[in-house]
């Protein structure tokens, strides 16, 4: 799962990557939809389950950004009394999370909803994830003394258990989740005095750190297994993707003539895919790979053209970004499913593109920046029985 917060970082990438004139074929049986608005300019989306159900943020005629559910080409917002809130994550029982503030100038609380019943958890800020138990996770003030101090919660049936403080040496105790994962494994991170990376996963009350104390590792994903992956650095501070498991991180390496990388998804047949890229982004750009069983490969694209794989299912299809130019020239980025080997450009292009989810059905969420920011569902082709 992709939150929204990951999303300025993924518009920060677009910048430096070369692009060349290439024009798209329409896609094979893909329908892309327009999930609309609550009344306002702007949607944000961040989840998709099988369903095709999609949750976000919402910009309403008033101004104010409200958490919403897509459902079957209707959109229905879920606080319509409060001043802001936000949905971020939705199950396949149709379970979501999000925050809510109730008031302006109140402070945020995480909520559950489900079946028109919102479920505010008290002593928390933001609700960041869901899983199939219904088990909540986001982030919590411990202290109201102390704004600056936050940390992961995990809420399980009324019953609120808080991670932290983070307790290794010359780092910062206040932490923030990134995952949760069906058994209630939190995947966190923080950073240490330099400003370097640190990530740990959380589970019956045992955190481990991953990666080592002089190096730091920024963690992006997290299995139901308990797998995880991510990027890692060193003193010469080049990235390599990693992939950790049973105690042990995994350099994944780059594709041919590259020189660094970084994974960005994992399934639960610890199929990984990312981006590799050489040494200097203007030439060479970034190229979307899918590492599997100790190869990595590329997800071939025209040529000139860049690409970012961001998320995977359990069946191996694989979504993302790939940019190009336009033939007068103008830079632009398209969303991407990869299926059975085959890429299939998704959609139309926009000055900038973000893939924030992909579900196990293979529909493919993305919000597509031109004046504005708007949700886009790409509904794949109906499977042949």
């Amino acid at each position: 799962m992709t939150t929204v917060g990951a999303l300025t970082a993924c518009l920060a990438l677009a910048g430096p990557l070369a692009a060349t004139a290439w024009s798209a074929p329409p896609p094979a049986g893909w329908t892309s939809v327009d999930l609309g608005t609550l009344g306002g300019p702007r949607t944000d989306a961040t989840d998709v389950n099988d369903k095709g159900h999609v949750v976000g943020q919402s910009e309403t005629a008033g101004g104010l950004r409200h958490a919403f559910l897509w459902r079957d080409g209707v959109m229905t917002d879920l606080t319509p009394g409060a001043w802001q809130s936000a949905a971020t994550a939705i199950n396949e029982r149709g379970e979501i999370a999000g925050y809510v503030q109730l008031a302006e100038g109140q402070p945020t609380q995480a909520f559950r909803w489900y079946r028109g019943t919102t479920t505010l958890l008290p002593g928390t800020e933001y609700g960041s994830e869901i899983n199939e138990r219904g088990q909540v996770g986001g982030t919590a003030q411990p202290s109201e003394e102390d704004p600056w101090t936050t940390s992961p919660f995990v809420w399980t049936s009324g019953t609120l258990v808080e991670v932290g403080p983070v307790p290794y040496p010359s780092t910062w105790t206040s932490s923030g989740i990134v995952d949760l994962n069906r058994s209630g494994t939190v995947l966190g991170r923080t950073e240490d005095f330099d400003d370097r990376e640190v990530s740990y996963v959380w589970r019956d009350g045992t955190m481990t750190r991953l990666g080592e104390a002089d190096g730091r590792f920024f963690a992006t994903d997290l299995s139901d297994r308990g797998h995880v992956v991510g990027r890692a650095s060193e003193a010469d501070r080049l990235l390599s993707a990693v992939l950790w498991r049973d105690g042990t991180a995994e350099d994944l390496g780059t594709l041919p003539g590259d020189v660094w990388a970084s994974a960005n998804s994992v399934n639960e047949h610890d199929v990984v895919v990312g981006w590799s890229q050489g040494a200097d982004p203007t030439d060479s750009g970034r190229r979307a790979f899918v590492w599997a069983d100790g190869y990595m490969d590329p997800i071939g694209v025209p040529d000139g053209a860049w690409s970012e794989a961001s998320e995977v299912n359990d069946r191996g299809q694989v979504s993302g970004r790939i940019g190009f130019a336009r033939p007068d020239g103008t830079p632009v980025q398209q969303a991407f499913a990869w299926v059975d080997g085959t890429l299939t450009p998704l959609g139309t292009t926009h000055r900038a593109v973000a893939v924030t989810d992909q579900s196990g059905a293979g529909h493919v969420l993305s919000i597509v920046y031109d004046d504005g920011a708007r949700a886009i569902l790409h509904v794949p082709p109906k499977r042949r029985s």
